[in-house]
Formats: C-alpha cells, structure tokens, sequence
C-alpha cells in the first residue's frame, strides 16, 4: 500500500505537511525525539504548548511546526511500558488513532509517527510496531483523505521490524 510507508531516518527532517511529537501528560519531552522536535522547532513551540495544562494519554495537541519543515506537529501522550498488563497496546493505539484522526480533522494529507514509545518508555519494538501498523492499517481502509503516512525510525533495526509487520499486515 503505498499510503503507508516506513523509513529511516530524522523526523525533523522528513518533508510531510506533519509529524508527531510524543511527549508527558505535563506537555514535556518524552525522549530524545521529542527533545530533538522541541529544539529544532524552536521557542515558539515551548511558548504555544504553554498555552495548555495538559494532555490526556492517547490525546493529542496541534501547533504550528515553526522552524520544521512540516507545517503542524501533533503532540500525543506515549505510554510507559510495564509488561503489557496494564493496557499500554490500547493506550498506545489511541495514539495512533487520535493523531490520525486530528490529521483528518485538520485537512492533512501527510504525516510521519516516529516509533512512538520504544526508547524511554521501553515499549517493546515488536510490539509497537504491530500495534501502530494495525491500527494505522484499520485507519486507512476506512479513511481515503489521507494520502501518506510514514513511520521514520531511527535505525535500520527498528524500520526492518516496522517492515515486517507492514508486510504481514498491510498488503
């Protein structure tokens, strides 16, 4: 399916009209992407979140992108991993769907997810790539508005897992 895509690569970089920002209930950096989108997107992204209180986990927020290439950031409330007994594939679902929807909502035609939750939040890879791969295949089959979305990983070894489970998802 071409409307979804994995790459390696630096979300802030990356060319899509937005991206997502995972970040804490308390609208802070939630990891090292996170920090890496709130430094390259400037003070004005510190100053329009403080515009908030907060963000319910698998909510979102949109701002402007500011000195990113995309036009607007999504911010979303990753979910810590504790084993997987807690609800965390649900809540990080609702990341996914949330963003997605509030894509739609907004009139965007492309989004780029990092890999949301596997690097401080300890989210297994496997895992949360299945469960964003699903939920943003379900999205798409319902949904012909949107005409690209991309997970940008930050290693080969984290896209190939995204791959895999596109292969095996999406077809």
């Amino acid at each position: 399916m071409k409307r979804f895509l994995v790459k390696v690569g630096d979300i802030t970089e990356y060319p899509a009209q937005a991206v997502v920002n995972p970040i804490t209930e308390d609208l802070k950096s939630a990891g090292s992407v996170s920090e890496k989108i709130f430094s390259k997107a400037g003070e004005e992204l510190h100053r329009a979140l403080g515009r908030y209180e907060s963000c319910v986990p698998g909510g979102v927020l949109i701002t402007d992108g500011y000195d990113l290439p995309a036009q607007k950031i999504l911010h979303t409330v990753n979910p810590m991993w504790y084993g997987g007994d807690r609800g965390e594939s649900g809540q990080l679902a609702a990341c996914y769907s949330s963003c997605l929807q509030k894509a739609v909502e907004e009139k965007i035609k492309t989004i780029a997810f990092p890999s949301i939750s596997t690097g401080q939040y300890h989210f297994p890879v496997n895992i949360a790539a299945r469960v964003a791969v699903q939920t943003i295949g379900d999205f798409l089959k319902q949904d012909d508005q949107l005409e690209e979305v991309t997970i940008v990983c930050l290693d080969e070894r984290t896209t190939l897992v995204y791959e895999m489970c596109s292969a095996q998802y999406i077809k």
